[in-house]
This record gives structure tokens, sequence and C-alpha cells, in this order.
């Protein structure tokens, strides 16, 4: 898989799972639960990112191999900060203009809970006005 990101704080947005501890308005506010987490949970520091993403700073930390992984390291946040962050996957970059740099990205969060309905934005599943 290649691995194409954009470069913020020292850390590749690369594509991959990701966890997401926080997203806040005020970039402080995303500095110091990335100091909070930083500190409490054991090894995660240099994971550590706020990426300025849709006018919101969010703090994400990974790249993780598997979802999995992220869900285990995510476990150890939960317990560690008594607050439960969201699996995130970066699975596709593209640049705002043709020369510009790689700014923006989808970002699927993983579900919480069960359903049994769901709704697929952009979707279609079968043809002209069955979408």
């Amino acid at each position: 898989m290649a691995l194409v990101g954009l470069a913020v704080g020292g850390l590749a947005a690369i594509v991959g799972f990701w966890l997401q501890l926080g997203a806040y308005r005020e970039r402080s506010g995303a500095l110091l639960l990335q100091q909070q987490a930083a500190e409490r949970v054991d090894g995660l520091a240099p994971m550590l990112a706020v990426f300025n993403e849709n006018a919101l700073h969010r703090v994400q930390a990974g790249p993780f191999a598997t979802r999995e992984e992220a869900q285990r390291i995510g476990e150890r946040v939960r317990e560690q900060m008594l607050l439960t962050p969201v699996v995130v996957e970066r699975s596709m970059w593209w640049r705002a203009t043709p020369a510009g740099e790689w700014t923006e990205a989808h970002n699927n969060r993983a579900v919480t809970t069960t359903a049994a309905r769901w709704l697929v934005a952009d979707g279609e599943s079968g043809g002209a006005g069955d979408a």
C-alpha cells in the first residue's frame, strides 16, 4: 500500500487506522489534550498529532496497521484518561488544488453501536432511481 500523507507537526497523516481522541474549534484545547495524552498513556506521545481539518483541530494517534491494534490502544486510552477515542480510517487523500499539498482526506468513523438500518452518503445500490 502506498503511504501518502500530509506532514503535520512532524508526523505524517498517513493512510491507515488512527485513534481520534478529540476535536476542537480552538487549537489550544487540542494541544492541551495532546499534552495530557502524552503524559498519561505510556508510549503514545510519539504517535500523537493535531490535524487542522475543516476548521477543527483533531487530536489523533497513529497510524496503526489494523483496526484491532487501534482498538487495543484505544482501550488503554479509555482506561488511563477516562475518555473513549474513536477509530478513524484515513482511506484516501487528495490535493485541494492541482499543485497544492495533500490537505484533504476521508475520515471514516468506526461505529460504537449496532443498528438495523444504515444510510450511505453518495451511494447507489442499483441503477438510476434506485439509490
